[in-house]
């Protein structure tokens, strides 16, 4: 299942602007992404690297997804039962759904 990319293309970076904002950007261009106001810094800098590296969770989650997909009918790595490999292709779905934009 192959979709259309909607949003920035990577990688993206995080850094401060001035004492008050961390923005997100595209590294090759600066373009911005986003804007967080800093309140709480340790959390807003937690938050601002996390929305950076989305766009590659997003592909590890897809990949991860065939992966996990492909070894349940053959063998598990994980040694997980087949109950929870399916619990967990069940999350990867809703996470990638949630990351993705409805048409």
């Amino acid at each position: 299942m192959t979709t259309q990319i909607h949003y920035t293309p990577t990688p993206w970076i995080s850094e401060y602007c001035g004492k008050d904002r961390i923005a997100i950007f595209k590294i090759s261009d600066k373009r911005r992404i986003a804007t967080i106001a800093v309140k709480t810094q340790k959390m807003d800098e937690a938050n601002a690297h996390l929305i950076a590296a989305a766009p590659e969770l997003l592909a590890a989650c897809k990949e991860g997804r065939i992966c996990i997909a492909q070894n349940m009918e053959s063998h598990c790595l994980c040694g997980k039962p087949n109950q929870a490999r399916q619990k967990m292709l069940s999350n990867i779905d809703e996470a990638i759904a949630k990351a993705e934009p409805t048409s």
